[in-house]
């Protein structure tokens, strides 16, 4: 892979146009409610005893302002709707006309057993950017865990927004649980042709608080996997195959394997790494700012009493590059930053070292759950 330079300059570029868009791009992902029919087995983040969404007002109210602040400031301002299951909120479709007539580009975070027809075509009709879906390993293992989401619903409702012209990217949600399931599910990703795929890996959260034979991947675990991935990317990229990078220990990956060559003078320039920590604000079913979905006790103030503003000053962002941050003499500190929520959620501190960091820091021991709580 090394020596292949259309490979490594195509790796490159991602990287370049991921940096040049972090700097001048605002994402808001809305999770409009936390109603949902899977029940996902590993599902730790939303409590179905309570249910809730957005409230409609508040929420355009609050997308108008900031829309109009991001072009007051030369910003592209977008927006990602997920869940729970997105397609559950009872203003769902008033939402989408929304958008489309304020000229906000979104993607939708979807669960394909509720994607329609009839939705699918709202969505073309109204500017949506890409549907996201999750695998969850092999067929088996998949239709074990996800529900009403099957393998046999994955695949057609992806052909069916293909065919209507809507980019699916689908995200290969990663866990102990099904490392070599997820690999092995790599023929069938191949053969049904997502748009591209990304990893996301499993929290210890809600219900997989205790459960670190569910989640858990040892550093040398994870390495192995990123690395198989990769090669099975090289092995079809030019078939158009496509992988996005959005796991933050991919560069000190594809630098160690020789395939990013660009320097730690050049990394320390370029914006990357966790978004939770600049240009990302994610607004819950209860209408309260927090800085990534996968932090939910860190709030910054609600859309229906709080400006946005109030969640972008320095002092009230819960994330920051803190100096006594395990992770910050890291030469990939500035450009990854590891996972804040992995690293609260499976080892107990904010700031501890990624748990599936494989990067040795020189006197740096790698912290338990017992410290920093």
């Amino acid at each position: 892979m090394r020596n292949d330079t259309n490979f490594k300059q195509q790796i490159k570029q991602q990287f370049l146009l991921k940096s040049i868009a972090a700097k001048v791009s605002r994402l808001v992902e809305l999770e409009l409610t936390n109603k949902c029919h899977n029940g996902c087995s590993y599902c730790g983040v939303f409590d179905q005893t309570q249910l809730s969404e957005i409230n409609f007002n508040d929420l355009t109210r609050f997308l108008d302002t900031m829309a109009a602040r991001a072009r007051d400031s030369r910003k592209q301002f977008s927006v990602s709707l997920c869940g729970g299951d997105p397609l559950l909120y009872s203003q769902f479709e008033p939402l989408v006309l929304w958008l489309k007539q304020h000229g906000i580009p979104f993607i939708i975070k979807a669960n394909p057993s509720t994607m329609t027809r009839d939705r699918a075509v709202l969505l073309r009709k109204n500017g949506c950017e890409a549907v996201r879906f999750t695998l969850f390993g092999n067929r088996t293992t998949h239709n074990a865990n996800r529900g009403r989401d099957t393998i046999e619903e994955l695949e057609n409702k992806t052909k069916m927004l293909k065919e209507l012209g809507i980019p699916v990217m689908w995200n290969l949600t990663l866990g102990k649980i099904n490392l070599d399931q997820t690999l092995s599910a790599l023929p069938f990703i191949l053969a049904v042709k997502p748009d591209g795929i990304s990893i996301g890996r499993l929290a210890r959260m809600g219900t997989l608080a205790r459960q670190e034979e569910f989640t858990d991947l040892t550093p040398k675990e994870y390495r192995s996997f990123l690395l198989k991935i990769l090669e099975f990317y090289y092995d079809h990229y030019q078939q158009g195959f496509t992988l996005m990078f959005k796991e933050k220990l991919w560069i000190p990956l594809l630098i160690e394997e020789g395939l990013l060559d660009i320097t730690p003078e050049n990394l320390q320039k370029m914006v990357l790494g966790c978004e939770a920590q600049g240009n990302l604000l994610t607004i819950n079913q209860k209408g309260e700012m927090l800085a990534c979905g996968l932090l939910p006790t860190l709030t910054m103030g609600s859309i229906g009493k709080d400006s946005w503003e109030k969640a972008y000053l320095p002092d009230n962002r819960p994330l920051s590059l803190k100096k006594e941050s395990v992770c910050s003499p890291c030469t990939y500190f500035s450009c990854c930053k590891g996972c804040r929520a992995i690293a609260l959620a499976n080892s107990g501190g904010l700031y501890n070292k990624d748990p599936q960091c494989w990067v040795t820091l020189p006197g740096v021991a790698r912290p338990n759950r017992e410290t920093n709580q």
